[in-house]
């Protein structure tokens, strides 16, 4: 079969919900030059076999172009199929000189903002893409009078960066408890999030406890932009392992990410993040009790904005690129009472967070981009 009947086999197959038929034609559709295909298959099969995975992006025609190896690097990285940080700083780093906007965003995302080698990096991106530059204003983490770094610098600073090592925390409530991480993200990785996924911002909702169904409630008025698994490149992967590794729990026992907005005047009144089994069975089936929570701020607020703990008379202050987790049930599955917390709403400025909720047990999101 050539690749359009491969397509419409495939589709057909997805319509049917059988999904290891419709791969099987995207695997062939790919072999014949079909590049999405081959891609799609590839990230379906990449938990179980990185390698030969990536043996197969190697047979496809135009296994060497741009965006191939990318995605070759980024399957193998994330899937342990590639552990040398030199091999893969080398590769961005190739990637980027070669005009790649992805591995130059991805290389952006490890470098420390007002520091030569982010100039430097950042100017390969204006030549490629000034309009993603403007977008993400790169320029304002520039320092001033920098000269060019050279690649090799650049790529011993991202090999440093790609082994990971926890960042000191600081308990700052004992009870709880509740942990605070300084410096999690990089004020570009945090311009990147609100810039990325603005445009899927939609009114937050709350989850009626008659029909488990999301409804609006002046609860919480906030705006959220869910980031799915579709969406899950490789910074948010990123974000994903660094979450997971402070909490010490497992990449794939987290929620997906959600950007928050919260415009002036809104806010998220007093609640739980725990899960009450009884009347959201359904949404505790995926993971089981959500036992910790994970805030990330994406900016400074100095009017309101803060986060409460009305039970601990605790209100923690968003600074930019600090993340907060706390517990929210006891090891015997109970709610934890002082958990009980708000989103107390601004004054005048706008407030960008990222949540993630962790649960006992692996999710269907977890399980789709981290494996089983």
């Amino acid at each position: 079969m050539l690749i359009p009947e491969l397509l419409e086999k495939a589709n057909e197959a997805f319509q049917s919900d059988d999904i290891t038929q419709a791969m099987s034609y995207l695997k062939d559709a790919g072999l014949q030059g079909e590049k999405n295909a081959a891609l799609d298959y590839a990230y379906f099969t990449m938990h179980n076999s990185p390698e030969l995975t990536i043996e197969y992006l190697n047979q496809i025609p135009g296994a060497e172009e741009q965006v191939v190896r990318y995605h070759k690097l980024l399957i193998g990285y994330f899937n342990g199929a590639i552990v040398d940080s030199r091999e893969v700083a080398n590769t961005l780093i190739s990637l980027g000189k070669e005009g790649n906007v992805q591995a130059l965003l991805t290389i952006l995302s490890y470098l420390p903002t007002s520091h030569s080698h982010f100039n430097t990096v950042g100017k390969w991106l204006n030549k490629v893409s000034p309009n993603i530059c403007s977008q993400l204003k790169i320029a304002s983490f520039y320092i001033q009078n920098s000269e060019n770094s050279k690649d090799s610098e650049i790529v011993e600073c991202l090999e440093r960066a790609l082994q990971f090592e926890a960042l000191p925390s600081e308990v700052i409530e004992d009870s709880l408890p509740i942990i605070e991480y300084k410096g999690i993200l990089s004020p570009f990785e945090c311009s990147y999030l609100m810039a990325r996924f603005e445009t899927l911002l939609k009114p937050s909702m709350i989850v009626d406890p008659d029909s488990g169904q999301g409804r609006y409630d002046s609860v919480r008025t906030s705006y959220v932009a869910p980031i799915t698994a579709d969406l899950c490149d490789w910074i948010i992967r990123k974000i994903d392992l660094s979450i997971a590794r402070h909490s010490n729990t497992m990449a794939n026992q987290g929620e997906y990410l959600n950007l928050l907005r919260y415009a002036p005047g809104q806010e998220y009144k007093g609640h739980f993040d725990a899960i009450s089994v009884k009347q959201n069975y359904a949404i505790y089936q995926d993971g089981a009790q959500r036992i910790k929570t994970a805030l990330i701020y994406l900016n400074s607020v100095e009017d309101g904005g803060k986060t409460l703990f009305p039970r601990l008379d605790l209100a923690i202050k968003p600074i930019q690129g600090n993340m907060i987790i706390f517990d929210n049930v006891e090891l015997n599955g109970r709610v934890k009472p002082l958990s009980f917390h708000a989103g107390e709403s601004t004054i005048s400025s706008h407030k960008w967070l990222l949540t993630k909720w962790i649960r006992e047990g692996a999710t269907n999101y977890g399980k789709l981009v981290h494996g089983t």
